[in-house]
């Protein structure tokens, strides 16, 4: 059974640097991607639990929902709060959660 990662992030190219390094270290994974928070919340509601990414790695700058709101409402419901999230973000401006 293959391991599901999502993959949470607007820009495709990064999608496809990360999608060569996971397979060339293990053919067993499985990764998704969505283009913003809100993708995410829709994919999540939308499967099965027993379908659920066994980690969602999160950009933290997005359009339409960022990763920080994102991970509010994953850790709000009970279905998807349990699910690993790493966190990443390619820009060099300071990110806190105190906002």
């Amino acid at each position: 059974m293959k391991r599901r990662i999502l993959y949470v992030d607007d820009d495709h190219d990064d999608f496809q640097l990360l999608e060569k390094a996971f397979y060339d270290v293990d053919a067993n994974i499985e990764l998704i991607s969505v283009a913003n928070g809100y993708d995410t919340i829709k994919f999540l509601q939308n499967s099965d639990e027993e379908n659920f990414p066994s980690l969602i790695l999160l950009d933290i700058n997005m359009p339409v929902m960022d990763g920080k709101e994102t991970a509010r409402l994953l850790q709000l419901d009970d279905k998807f709060k349990e699910i690993p999230v790493i966190f990443f973000s390619t820009s060099v401006s300071p990110f806190s959660f105190a906002s």
